[in-house]
């Protein structure tokens, strides 16, 4: 075969183009207020001089230590969302910019191989000239472009050399991973995103149940009481309410 011409024709790998931002916390601001607000009221429960009389209402220290991890844990998820739905976008780049360079190599192909097979319609439709790949389906490309590859790779065309094919056929297997990339990732960031918000309801759940716990230990009735009630986040002059 003779080697390739000097022309853009999308052999070569491609590349997503772009500066990696850190993931922001998926977590809206009521969720933040909720998980500062569940720690605060759990370290105040920990703490000796309420936790013995927390334990005769079965605030004990174990729920109490399991909902501050569970906080933790909330937080490292969410994180995790974020990363996960940063992998998807970038994986979107790297596969609309694979797919970029895989077409520009094909039609490199497709114009040599008309010039080689103009007068051979059958030859003609094994690189499919007639098909608008550029708006093709997936499911279309996914098996029309290997069997193009595979045809131009018995081939003589004019400046369509091994190495060539082979840029094309890295285009079309980043353009295919990056899919499989895209796919995991959504599917990660949405696993993530139900199990942050199941153990929020969980912790929303404990916390109101420490406050409940300490409004009927430090009733607002006695005045006395108004300080510790404050330190649970209670108000000090009406009961609470969730």
């Amino acid at each position: 075969m003779h080697n390739m011409p000097s022309t853009e024709s999308g052999n070569a790998p491609a590349k997503a183009t772009g500066t990696a931002k850190k993931p922001k916390s998926q977590l809206n601001q009521k969720q933040l207020q909720e998980l500062e607000k569940a720690g605060k009221i759990c370290r105040a429960a920990k703490r000796s001089v309420y936790a013995t009389k927390m334990a005769e209402r079965n605030v004990t220290t174990t729920l109490v230590e399991t909902t501050l991890t569970k906080i933790k844990t909330c937080s490292s998820t969410a994180q995790s969302a974020a990363k996960s739905t940063r992998s998807r976008k970038t994986a979107t780049k790297t596969e609309l910019a694979a797919k970029k360079a895989m077409l520009a190599g094909v039609q490199n192909i497709q114009s040599e191989a008309i010039r080689k097979h103009r007068d051979d319609k059958e030859a003609l439709d094994d690189y499919a000239v007639n098909q608008n790949l550029s708006e093709a389906s997936r499911a279309t490309l996914e098996i029309t472009i290997p069997a193009l590859l595979e045809t131009a790779g018995g081939d003589d065309l004019p400046g369509i050399d091994d190495l060539f094919i082979a840029g094309v056929q890295a285009n079309f297997d980043a353009w295919m991973a990056a899919d499989e990339t895209q796919g995991t990732a959504q599917s990660d960031a949405t696993s993530q995103r139900t199990d942050r918000d199941k153990m929020i309801k969980e912790i929303i759940k404990v916390r109101i149940d420490i406050q409940l716990a300490a409004d009927a230990l430090w009733p607002y009735t006695d005045k006395k009481n108004a300080a510790v009630r404050r330190v649970f986040l209670l108000p000090p002059d009406r009961p609470f309410r969730p």
